[in-house]
């Protein structure tokens, strides 16, 4: 129970972050994003190096690695990214509106992935959790073709990073699956900085 309790509150401060985030990432729109992320999810991977420094961590096989690899561009780099794309051309709220119908992609493509059939009970939790989001960021503000484009393909995003890090958890664990990942957005993010922002 103690266990169930720490996952649960651990999951709604990370929900938080995330969905705070939305809120503020258009005070950056001129900062490099590609260079920013990169710094930050290199902290996030040294910090992460700490907290296991005393654990064995498990070297993923070479399948394993590409779907972190993966991973890391759909879920930790590219979703990032598009967020901040959408927001140069979206107000912050159209942005989390459209971030926030996950669940309901979640729920449909979860089960599909396992092969198991979609349970309407799920779906309709996922639609009321989005349907909330909805409710508090609030709609009507500017969307563009461009922002809703990329705000769509945030969402793809944050559900990609669900639906392959599930596969992994068994074998590398949650901490384990983190620092792979976290530590493997880095090199994208830099060359991604390097082939669209340039070197400065």
């Amino acid at each position: 129970a103690r266990s169930t309790a720490w996952g649960t509150a651990a999951a709604l401060t990370a929900l938080l972050g995330v969905g705070s985030s939305l809120a503020v990432l258009e005070t950056i729109a001129d900062y490099p994003a590609a260079g920013g992320q990169a710094i930050r999810y290199a902290l996030a991977a040294c910090l992460l190096a700490l907290v296991l420094r005393r654990r064995p961590v498990p070297h993923p096989t070479a399948r394993q690695l590409g779907r972190l690899a993966l991973l890391a561009a759909t879920g930790l780099a590219g979703f990032n990214l598009l967020v901040i794309l959408a927001e140069r051309s979206m107000d912050p709220a159209s942005v989390g509106v459209v971030v926030a119908t996950v669940p309901i992609v979640l729920a449909i493509a979860a089960p599909l992935q396992e092969r198991r059939r979609i349970r309407p009970r799920v779906l309709l939790a996922a639609a009321i959790v989005a349907l909330g989001a909805a409710a508090v960021q609030g709609v009507g503000g500017e969307v563009t073709v461009a922002g809703l484009a990329a705000a769509l393909g945030a969402l793809l995003g944050e559900a990609a990073f669900s639906l392959l890090a599930a596969p992994l958890l068994p074998s590398l664990g949650a901490l384990g699956v983190s620092a792979w990942c976290t530590a493997l957005a880095v090199p994208q993010l830099l060359l991604y900085g390097l082939v669209f922002d340039g070197p400065g």
